[in-house]
């Protein structure tokens, strides 16, 4: 101070340095009025008030009458940006601690008598107001103030009453508007229900506060100690703007039945069902179930085959859940399911556990999505609990199946995959082929052309050996049906069937294709049995029986290349197998 005289005497005079001291005094003053946005109060009795300078929301534009502030009370350490859940500890986690325990608001919104007490019409906001006064009420996790005795509760109202030196997490949020883009309250939570969990949506202001920690302090500890509590409101400039939320909390309508497989490896208890999520969020699967029918039963879906209960169980973002049965040698990494998988079953992926019921007459429902196969037979109302829905192509035209087309049936030792994974056009025809198989993994859909979508010519029969009794063949195991594959492309076999007619016109499967890949311009035997000249040693890329194989006959009689399983007439006699058919893919009859 001395230095500072000695200075001045020497060099200004002191008036001089005294008017530049107090022009820089009166800027810091003006700094720190500008940043004053407020205090909280945490009075000696457990209540809270917030005192809020408008700093802002006079010469801002975007604020009107329609704009408003909240306050929302937490338990220490929760977290405002994430989904509140209520539920048991369990199955709620840290989670518990993102549920509000008491609202506060800039103006009383009135709430149209909705979920909040009518008290009295909405107010609108003050853009111009001074400063803002919110009393800190309690509340439920969805954020709406509790009554008691038909008045708002105070915090530690006379029902919650607030422990001393409680620690609490406080943050504030300043919205533009009250309303959403669809008209909606934005004050009022959205919430889901999954079982005994319900979830909540995070608070929705458009710039949110940093946390400020609350203590409730009623006794003193010293004597210097006071009771009650003040804490600084940070400046708007240290808010974080929040992206737009997400109401969509039931993220469980996008789960797809992702592929269905069948006896994988020749061993029956490697039927499986893969659960895919397509979504960026992980997905609770509570109060979700798979309902297995037989096709017979899929004709209502009312009585089902076989019902599995999911919850529990969750699937990561674009991750895969696979369920199979005690037995199973597939991928260890399976939950233990009571998993069943026929040829024509069909399969709904729903919540709830009672039975579906859809309606039977499309007249209540002229935007039905379920349809039976052919179109004289009435379609089903889509059941709302049905999450996903794949039915397979059934010649008894007993099964139903969501969208305009069926999924192919489902091959012994095969697997139908949606391709590409997740997609869903609502056409099962469209959104699945029989594939090699690929459980809890992507599915490989480009790599060849499944047979349920070659067309007829593209496959033909191009050998048959009825005869093989001489130069060391053996009649009937030596028979054979060779077939070329005229495209560029390979083409997977799984689930093609070769038919054989005998000449009074009776049908016999000859062999059903498991998952085998037909190169583009190659040949394939399809031998009777692995044994007499044609065996693996001489016909090393063929397809052997096996088992007591089959025997050809040398009279009149015909091959047919189907598609998928088929429906013939019967007795079936002549070329008119081809007659209208949309499954033949080559047809020789000798």
């Amino acid at each position: 101070m001395r230095m500072t005289i000695f200075l001045c005497l020497i060099i200004f005079s002191c008036t001089n340095i005294e008017k530049e001291l107090n022009k820089k005094l009166a800027a810091n003053l003006k700094r720190e009025a500008i940043l004053d946005q407020g205090y909280v109060y945490f009075d000696s009795i457990g209540n809270i008030r917030v005192e809020f300078n408008n700093l802002e929301f006079s010469t801002n534009p975007l604020y009107t009458e329609a704009s408003y502030i909240g306050v929302w009370v937490y338990p220490q350490n929760g977290d405002p940006l994430k989904n509140c859940c209520r539920g048991s500890a369990s199955e709620c986690g840290e989670l518990t601690k993102s549920c509000i325990k008491g609202v506060g608001f800039s103006n009383d919104l009135g709430f149209l008598g909705d979920r909040y007490l009518f008290i009295e019409p909405p107010r609108t906001f003050n853009k111009y107001a001074d400063k803002y006064y919110m009393d800190i009420k309690v509340s439920d996790a969805a954020g709406v103030p509790r009554d008691y005795q038909g008045e708002y509760q105070p915090f530690s109202g006379p029902t919650n009453p607030v422990g001393d030196r409680e620690i609490f997490d406080l943050y504030l949020g300043v919205f533009y508007s009250v309303f959403r883009p669809d008209g909606g309250f934005r004050a009022i939570n959205s919430s889901a229900s999954f079982g005994s969990r319900t979830i909540y949506t995070r608070v929705d202001p458009d710039f949110l506060s940093p946390r400020i920690r609350i203590e409730s302090r009623f006794f003193s500890q010293t004597p210097q100690d006071p009771v009650g509590s003040m804490y600084v409101i940070p400046h708007l400039s240290t808010w974080t703007k929040l992206e737009p939320l997400d109401r969509d909390l039931d993220k469980r309508k996008y789960l797809k039945i992702n592929e269905i497989g069948n006896a994988i490896g020749k061993v029956t208890a490697n039927d499986y069902i893969e659960i895919y999520n397509p979504t960026d969020y992980e997905i609770f699967l509570d109060d979700v179930y798979i309902f297995r029918y037989t096709s017979q039963r899929c004709a209502t879906l009312k009585e089902y085959s076989d019902r599995d209960d999911l919850s529990g169980l969750t699937i990561k973002p674009k991750g895969f859940l696979l369920l199979a049965r005690s037995g199973s040698s597939l991928n260890p990494d399976f939950v233990l399911k009571n998993v069943i998988v026929g040829e024509t079953d069909c399969f709904a992926l729903a919540t709830g556990s009672k039975p579906l019921d859809p309606t039977e007459d499309p007249e209540d429902n002229p935007s039905a999505d379920y349809k039976s196969i052919y179109k004289p037979r009435p379609a089903l109302t889509p059941e709302p609990r049905i999450i996903d829905f794949v039915g397979t192509i059934d010649p008894d035209n007993k099964n139903y199946y969501f969208g305009s087309g069926p999924a192919p049936t489902i091959a012994y030792n095969a697997a139908i995959s949606r391709c590409l994974d997740g997609i869903d056009t609502k056409d099962n025809q469209k959104d699945f082929y029989l594939e090699a198989p690929t459980p809890k993994a992507n599915n490989n859909c480009s790599f060849a052309k499944p047979i349920s979508k070659v067309q007829t010519g593209e496959i033909v029969i191009s050998e048959i050996s009825v005869r093989n009794n001489t130069g060391g063949c053996v009649d009937n195991s030596d028979d054979y049906v060779e077939l070329y594959n005229t495209l560029d492309v390979p083409v997977n076999l799984a689930g093609g069937r070769l038919y054989y007619i005998a000449k009074t016109g009776s049908v016999n499967t000859y062999y059903t294709f498991e998952s085998y890949i037909l190169p583009a311009k190659s040949y394939v035997a399809v031998i009777s049995q692995n044994t007499g000249c044609y065996n693996s040693s001489t016909v090393p890329n063929a397809i052997f029986i096996g088992g007591s194989g089959f025997n050809l006959s040398s009279n009149s009689a015909s091959i047919v290349l189907a598609r998928n399983n088929f429906s013939f007439p019967s007795p079936q006699l002549g070329p008119n197998v081809v007659a209208g058919s949309t499954y033949i893919i080559d047809y020789v009859g000798y």
